[in-house]
């Protein structure tokens, strides 16, 4: 990224293509709520091959984007942890939940009152 000079033009070396392809990538992730729209209806124009400022053509406005917390957790593949510690969480859940079951069944007999439990000597 640079400054081109007279003037505060931002020159991007390489910025996103401006294609139907990037356009329907864009707004895939911003229904998923990984990217939002920092400023909308910024100037955009291809720099000419002279770099003069004054011959350039100001021909599009195109919006500025930002990745949020949900894009970050995308790209570095965050969601798979969580899923996983909620697997584990889960099934510590059930197991512990059946040795419960498990348990009380074995402390009570058969016709229903508790077992006498003595100490070894």
């Amino acid at each position: 990224m640079g400054v081109l000079h007279p003037g505060t033009f931002w020159v991007i070396e390489k910025a996103l293509a401006h294609d139907d392809d990037t356009e329907a990538a864009l707004q895939t992730c911003r229904i998923r709520g990984w990217v939002d729209v920092l400023e909308d209806a910024i100037p955009n124009a291809d720099v000419p091959p002279d770099m003069n400022p004054a011959s350039i053509q100001w021909n599009r406005v195109l919006p500025i984007y930002k990745l949020t917390d949900a894009g970050w957790n995308a790209i570095h593949r965050t969601q798979g942890w969580v899923v996983g510690t909620f697997v584990v969480a889960l099934v510590s859940l059930v197991v512990s939940s059946i040795a419960f079951g498990v348990g009380e069944i074995r402390a009570h007999s058969s016709n229903g009152t508790p077992t006498n439990i003595t100490r070894p000597k």
